[in-house]
């Protein structure tokens, strides 16, 4: 009787996600792995003919609500899936409306949610009592005088 034969389906999110799929922990005690898809936005199959030896969880994309603050104490919130690189960018002058400025980061909110994410950003943009209430809660995070 042949073995029976799990079949996993996971949709490639970047080309370094599809490399660690298969060259990585999949792999890992795993025999007979496929490549299906090879595009980003494609699905590959994983086939296990040997049951898991692991537990299988998908790294999630997070979002961030970030406060940076520049020299002149000036605040600048953002939001981004990459907080590392977007901070960054902001360092060697990418943005229009943070460039010729040192900043720190002071305060970040992450997210699974873009939406939430993008929403939380626009309520501390908007308005004053959230920001004011932001402002309050960094206070001792923030580049002293």
């Amino acid at each position: 009787m042949p073995p029976l034969a799990l079949v996993l389906t996971v949709k490639i999110i970047s080309q370094i996600f599809k490399k660690a799929t298969i060259g990585g922990a999949f792999r890992d005690g795993l025999r007979g792995v496929e490549n299906v898809g090879t595009k980003v936005g494609t699905n590959i199959q994983i086939k296990c003919l040997t049951p898991p030896l692991f537990s299988l969880t998908l790294k999630r994309v997070m979002y961030y609500v970030y406060v940076i603050e520049n020299e002149l104490s000036e605040l600048y919130v953002g939001s981004t899936n990459d907080l590392k690189r977007r901070l960054l960018e902001h360092q060697q002058g990418k943005s229009i409306a943070t460039k010729g400025h040192d900043w720190l980061l002071v305060y970040y909110e992450a997210y699974r949610s873009e939406a939430d994410a993008r929403q939380r950003e626009q309520a501390i943009k908007r308005y004053g009592g959230t920001r004011k209430h932001l402002r309050s809660r960094i206070e001792r995070s923030r580049r002293s005088d």
